[in-house]
């Protein structure tokens, strides 16, 4: 699903990546008409994204980098967060070492890689769902959808997500991988 853009943060999350996916595609010589129906969708639509016109789903833009052969690290490397990402703040719950990402075996769709790294990089903060939810502006029981699997968050909403939990991009996006 896609969305009109909205808030001027969501535009300036969605205009970089648009651009991005723009030069992408560009560098594999792809026409946008050509590389639209590659996608299956109608070449009006795709320019829509490109031009950062509409904000995509998380899952479309994992299809997208499907059908250019691109990791989501690689694509993420040049973009960086409109403001730095502040100091992480110190729970008295907070882990002392980190614990490596695995990718559940039971997270199969690109949603639910996403909501399991979420929850793996929020449980890291030491802070609980609800604590989470709260203090960075989300409603907990769209927190808790996201994490379980079952939502297909906007590319501005996972920008959010990514400033959120304290990290660059590519740093966060490092752990979801497009199959071979």
């Amino acid at each position: 699903m896609i969305s009109e853009v909205g808030a001027p943060e969501a535009r300036s999350y969605v205009r970089v990546l648009a651009e991005a996916l723009r030069d992408e595609r560009k560098k594999q010589s792809y026409s946008q008409e050509g590389f639209a129906s590659h996608l299956g969708i109608d070449r009006a639509r795709y320019g829509r994204i490109e031009r950062g016109q509409l904000d995509m789903r998380f899952a479309t833009l994992m299809e997208i980098l499907e059908a250019l052969n691109v990791q989501p690290e690689e694509f993420f490397r040049t973009i960086r967060l409109a403001k730095s990402p502040p100091r992480a703040r110190q729970s008295k719950r907070a882990i002392d070492v980190r614990e490596p990402f695995r990718v559940p075996e039971e997270a199969t769709t690109y949603c639910q890689v996403l909501g399991a790294l979420v929850k793996h990089e929020r449980k890291q903060t030491g802070m609980n769902q609800e604590e989470f939810a709260l203090e960075h502006g989300f409603a907990r029981s769209w927190f808790s959808g996201l994490e379980s699997g079952r939502r297909n968050p906007s590319l501005a909403m996972v920008m959010r997500l990514v400033e959120a939990l304290h990290q660059e991009p590519s740093q966060f996006f490092a752990h979801i991988r497009i199959p071979a």
